[in-house]
């Protein structure tokens, strides 16, 4: 099973878009007896995390989490935040007591959280999870989290998620548009035409329902190459993929992995692929087949290495034994 991750900021307000406001000013609008729009100029300055997940398996996308990473740690929710958050239904959840950065301890509990929810629904999935290069997501303690989890890492190169990502290509621009268009909503049947507290929260949901909760996406990850084919790729990376049968399987170097990544980065190539070398062994060995038996400890050895393969020696015979 694939999964996508990946962050986004989310204002508090938007501005509509361009065709269905004008900028005139308060003087001007007040004097033409124009509707102007209210939008708070804090509002569109202050920004709350989500952190999205996509999948290609239709039926699993309505249960994957989607984490909102509001700042806390400066200043606590006010109250009509705090309640708009806890009314929001699941899969929403809200974490608390974080910076809104997704910092290499966030990144842990987001591997520990999708591996609890796949799980939950497919017990024996091996989970294969695309992120992009992003330092929090390659620190080498995130690295050994993932692998102690059974996830596989697989990194977009730096600086192409909005060629091969299917968060960064397919669903953020319709999730911002859909957010935006909730906010319209709101402002029109507010009585003040602005959006009051909490409310933001409110249409920020229903706008992630719609667009990832409710919605299938795994045709994005067959358009990117993420499938059994390559038959029904974008045409931006059409240009770039070879056929599935000139690509040969081969470890990354240092020198590789720092290109991908963008910077350099010690041990990075071996710990990110350490988990999906071992799965690899593990089915080649069994398509091999069992592996040849243990050696027998050669006699010549000292007695004090063969006591520690074979364990103590007998007691001697006794009479009774010997009879």
């Amino acid at each position: 099973m694939i999964l996508n991750m990946d962050e986004t900021a989310i204002q508090h307000e938007y501005r509509s878009s361009a065709g269905i406001s004008v900028e005139l000013g308060r003087r001007k609008c007040a004097e033409m007896g124009w509707l102007g729009e209210k939008v708070k100029t804090a509002g569109t300055r202050a920004h709350c995390t989500l952190v999205a997940f996509v999948c290609n398996d239709n039926e699993l996308q309505r249960y994957l989490p989607q984490i909102f990473l509001p700042g806390t740690l400066k200043s606590p929710l006010s109250p009509a935040d705090r309640d708009a958050f806890a009314l929001l239904p699941a899969p929403f959840e809200y974490w608390v007591g974080t910076s809104g950065w997704v910092t290499a301890d966030i990144v842990k509990n987001l591997l520990t959280r999708i591996r609890r929810a796949v799980h939950a629904r497919r017990p024996n999935a091996k989970i294969l999870l695309l992120v992009d290069a992003a330092s929090s997501h390659v620190q080498n303690e995130v690295l050994s989290h993932a692998n102690r989890l059974h996830i596989y890492l697989l990194l977009v190169p730096g600086g192409l998620t909005w060629l091969m990502q299917p968060l960064d290509v397919f669903v953020f621009r319709q999730l911002k548009a859909a957010i935006r268009e909730e906010h319209r909503k709101e402002r029109t049947e507010s009585d003040t035409g602005g959006i009051p507290a909490g409310k933001w929260i409110t249409r920020t949901g229903n706008a992630v329902l719609q667009v990832l909760v409710n919605r299938r996406w795994a045709d994005s990850f067959e358009r990117l190459g993420l499938g059994n084919s390559h038959d029904h790729l974008t045409t931006r990376l059409g240009k770039y993929v070879q056929s599935l049968e000139t690509v040969a399987r081969v470890r990354l170097s240092d020198a590789e992995m720092t290109l991908m990544l963008g910077r350099a980065r010690a041990d990075v190539a071996d710990r990110l692929m350490r988990g999906p070398q071992a799965l690899v062994d593990a089915r080649e060995a069994l398509a091999i087949g069992p592996p040849a038996p243990f050696p027998a400890v050669p006699v010549e050895l000292p007695r004090a290495i063969a006591a520690r393969w074979l364990g103590p020696p007998l007691p001697p015979p006794s009479p009774h034994d010997r009879a």
